[in-house]
């Protein structure tokens, strides 16, 4: 009897030290969008080239390693009624650098604006900036540089509280645009990450692309911690790389890793 007791005594023991320490469900309920706060990630391209569209022989892989920079420069207003926070990201040592114009409502964080689409770390644009790549396209314009386009309505990038198995729209198709297409996203779980010495609690966001009839198939996902977007994992399908003119390279799956290196936050 004693035994059994002291059986008992030690399981019970044991599952309240299991439950104290569970990780409790992770929630984020805002993104560091101060003026000054800096990320710096490692990004790295691994390009498997393809014959041709209709033949998926592979050779040797290529691969690529960039840094990419970003970091909130100020608050301004668009429009003259529209207050947003400017956020900017280069490529290496590149003088070109990408701009989104966003803001935080009551349903998370929005953009509601966009310069001189680059890559990367803006959900808006895919392309490499050391030369073209036929991603996904954006919105059939003819962009110049420092034209800023608009996002109507704004996309919601980040809905907030951020908690696992959360689901929204970021984006619907443009009824003017037939290039256009569709992005939701969902919270597919938790997970911690170790990065440049440092352990990140991140949510697990997968985005969902419905395309237009393209021959290609982009799958992201994102972990995001509280001090911002951790890492980003982009696989294309059958991409197409072209060159300044946009004349076809040669086709390629993309696997595109983005993980963060240094992060500095106010």
């Amino acid at each position: 009897m004693k035994g059994e007791t002291l059986i008992l005594l030690l399981l019970t023991a044991i599952t309240s030290c299991q439950k104290n320490t569970a990780e409790p469900d992770l929630v984020i309920n805002s993104y560091p969008i101060a003026a000054g706060n800096e990320w710096v990630y490692d990004r790295q391209v691994v390009i498997d080239k393809q014959d041709s569209l209709a033949n998926h022989k592979k050779t040797d892989p290529d691969t690529l390693h960039f840094i990419i920079t970003v970091w909130i420069e100020k608050d301004t207003v668009l429009n003259d009624t529209m207050p947003v926070t400017i956020f900017k990201q280069r490529v290496d040592d590149d003088n070109r650098v990408s701009i989104e114009y966003n803001f935080l409502d009551n349903e998370g964080l929005k953009n509601y604006a966009y310069a001189n689409a680059g890559g990367n770390f803006f959900p808006k644009q895919y392309g490499i900036s050391y030369f073209m790549i036929s991603h996904l396209p954006i919105e059939n314009m003819a962009l110049k540089d420092d034209e800023i386009f608009y996002e109507t309505p704004p996309t919601l990038k980040i809905k907030f509280p951020l908690k696992n198995k959360l689901e929204w729209n970021m984006r619907e198709p443009s009824p003017d645009s037939p290039g256009s297409f569709r992005i939701d996203k969902e919270v597919i779980g938790m997970e911690m990450l170790g990065l440049g010495g440092r352990k990140f609690e991140c949510l697990k966001v997968q985005w969902d692309i419905t395309y237009p009839p393209l021959t290609h198939q982009t799958d992201i996902t994102d972990w995001i911690a509280k001090e911002g977007l951790v890492k980003r994992l982009t696989i294309t399908d059958t991409a197409a790389v072209t060159n300044e003119l946009g004349e076809i390279l040669y086709y390629a799956r993309l696997t595109e890793t983005l993980t963060l290196k240094d992060v500095n936050i106010k």
